[in-house]
């Protein structure tokens, strides 16, 4: 099994959403779980530690085709090189149900690691690491009724 990860760091956002998938990414690794990471363009330091702690990444910046290419696009054809259809888990204010729908029919499942609460999702997990008074509310209307919530 593979899980590709999709989350962007850069001088704005931060690290935080690939660190946090990178936490989950060397957990898998140390049970023999291949990840890789994807994302639209990342600082030098945290491209120089994935590779020193031995994680795949790939960045959208640098596979772009002829054309313009929609992030879910350029997702896709990332995971279409992959040899099995992996577990996505994204974790990205900027991307939720349109997003996670069109890539959903290319993977296994589409998990969602979201802490806003702002917009839907078409996910079969939701992952809300905050913590939030009346927690169990916050997603009722954007997600799918058979979606398991960790909150």
């Amino acid at each position: 099994m593979t899980v590709v990860f999709r989350a962007d760091a850069n001088g704005t956002l931060g690290t935080g959403h690939v660190m946090r998938c990178m936490g989950l990414a060397m957990r898998l690794q140390t049970d023999g779980i291949d990840s890789l990471r994807v994302s639209e363009s990342l600082p030098e330091p945290l491209r120089n530690w994935l590779r020193r702690m031995n994680l795949a990444f790939r960045e959208l910046a640098d596979i772009r085709y002829v054309g313009q290419q929609s992030d879910a696009e350029q997702t896709a054809f990332v995971i279409q090189q992959l040899d099995c259809a992996p577990l996505l888990v994204v974790d990205h204010y900027g991307l939720g149900y349109e997003w996670e729908n069109y890539l959903g029919g290319l993977v296994n499942a589409v998990w969602a690691i979201d802490d806003l609460a702002n917009r839907e999702h078409d996910c079969r997990v939701l992952i809300d690491p905050g913590l939030h008074p009346r927690a169990d509310e916050r997603y009722r209307l954007l997600l799918p009724r058979d979606c398991v919530q960790l909150l």
